[in-house]
């Protein structure tokens, strides 16, 4: 199913300007029968936001998914949550693709 590797697309600048911007995809992949792992990062919202993409991907794609909750993972600290081994190796393992909601 997957390839063993994990390419991690960042969607972080390091610098910003104001005004119009293109964004490309240098990916030319198909997603018509992958599978794609849908991450709740445990922020507000973040839910809702992996569920809606979720759905589009599979009326759009027919993908196959796999959610994975980070909220067991999240420290008093409510911002960055380090992704524990196991659950990488997981989606390195099960997965094609994978989204990060980012929401708040």
């Amino acid at each position: 199913m997957a390839s063993g590797k994990l390419r991690l697309i960042s969607p972080t600048a390091e610098s910003w300007e104001p005004g119009p911007k293109v964004v490309t995809s240098r990916w030319e992949g198909d997603l018509h029968g992958k599978t794609v792992a849908l991450v709740d990062d445990a922020r507000p919202n973040a839910d809702i936001t992996v569920a809606a993409i979720g759905e589009c991907l599979v009326q759009e794609y027919g993908v196959k998914t796999i959610n994975v909750d980070l909220h067991p993972f999240q420290g008093e600290d409510l911002g960055a949550i380090e992704i524990p081994k196991e659950v990488v190796d997981r989606l390195r393992k099960e997965a094609d693709a994978v989204i990060i909601a980012l929401a708040s």
